[in-house]
């Protein structure tokens, strides 16, 4: 299954350019707004604006903390973020196998289609 990235989709941080980002890798944000080479954006009360040369990116919520130590919202390249639920799909009804894995101490949800997976996983 493709997960699009749009807004409310759920994602895996499993990339950084610096030190600061590094330390978010691992935990799941969900995508509020989709930036574009040197577009401004808002949330949270934080600023944000996507550098010319580093592609896309998104504002995102969670156990995150922006540049400027704003807990809760931060800047994230899109190639950095991986789709892992689009709120819009209910997997429960494809997967009957419900599998939680811990991911820097935080209980990430998902389904598996049958056993030998859910076992795998």
């Amino acid at each position: 299954m493709n997960i699009e990235h749009k807004p409310g989709v759920l994602c895996l941080i499993i990339g950084a350019r610096t030190e600061h980002g590094r330390k978010h890798i691992g935990k799941t944000v969900t995508l509020v707004k989709h930036l574009s080479e040197n577009e401004f954006g808002e949330h949270l009360g934080e600023r944000f604006r996507c550098a010319t040369g580093y592609g896309d990116y998104w504002i995102v919520v969670g156990d995150v903390q922006s540049l400027n130590g704003r807990p809760g919202v931060a800047a994230i390249a899109q190639s950095h973020l991986m789709p892992i639920k689009d709120p819009d799909q209910d997997f429960v009804e494809d997967h009957k196998y419900k599998v939680v894995v811990t991911v820097n101490g935080v209980p990430v949800e998902s389904y598996a289609p049958d056993e030998e997976t859910r076992l795998c996983i």
